[in-house]
């Protein structure tokens, strides 16, 4: 009996000692964890932030670059220019002396370019008025009604007038369009060409 009681207090023992150790390594487990986000979350930072410098330094050199060869080179053209401003006295004429000037060993021919009209402009010219502030009540009622028109002032002999207008459009068309539109609301319209 004392042997059987000798046993059952020694593994009472191992058991507290047992538990002892699992609660001394889950306490240990448990402060490991909570010191270990902090340790990544640092890390992360520290990572982002290499990573946003190098790109930061990386486009931020890459754009200074061009802009340094461009004032080196408008240097380069400026002294070239005033010395052979200094040097001859001569008097060019841009159109004749450009096509045909030497670069190095090569002439360069400029090929002829075509005068291309600007396309025709159209606008919608809804009222004239001799007073701004009649002009302005129109305006505001366009406005209100979705349209974007605007009041030119137009100088005549007989004083300023205020004339209201819409556009400018691309095609006759477009104007003939919203002439219709204002035709709706009575308002009655010109199309005329710019």
């Amino acid at each position: 009996m004392i042997l059987v009681t000798k046993h059952k207090s020694f593994c009472k023992f191992v058991a507290l000692k047992k538990r002892a150790v699992t609660r001394s390594k889950t306490k240990a487990r448990q402060s490991h964890t909570k010191k270990n986000p902090w340790i990544w979350i640092l890390c992360g930072a520290l990572v982002g932030v290499l990573i946003s410098s190098s790109i930061f330094i990386k486009f931020n050199s890459a754009s200074q670059s061009p802009k340094i060869k461009q004032l080196s080179n408008a240097k380069n053209t400026n002294s070239n220019v005033k010395s052979k401003k200094t040097t001859k006295a001569t008097k060019f004429e841009f159109y004749t002396v450009l096509p045909t000037m030497e670069t190095g060993s090569a002439v360069i021919e400029q090929p002829k370019q075509k005068i291309i009209a600007a396309p025709t402009k159209y606008l919608l010219q809804v009222k004239i008025f001799n007073e701004i502030d009649t002009a302005d009540e129109l305006k505001a009622k366009l406005t209100l009604a979705g349209f974007d028109a605007k009041i030119e002032p137009i100088k005549k002999d007989n004083g300023t007038w205020y004339r209201i207008v819409m556009g400018p459009f691309n095609s006759e068309q477009q104007a003939s369009e919203q002439q219709r539109l204002l035709a709706k609301q009575n308002i009655s319209s010109n199309v005329l060409k710019q």
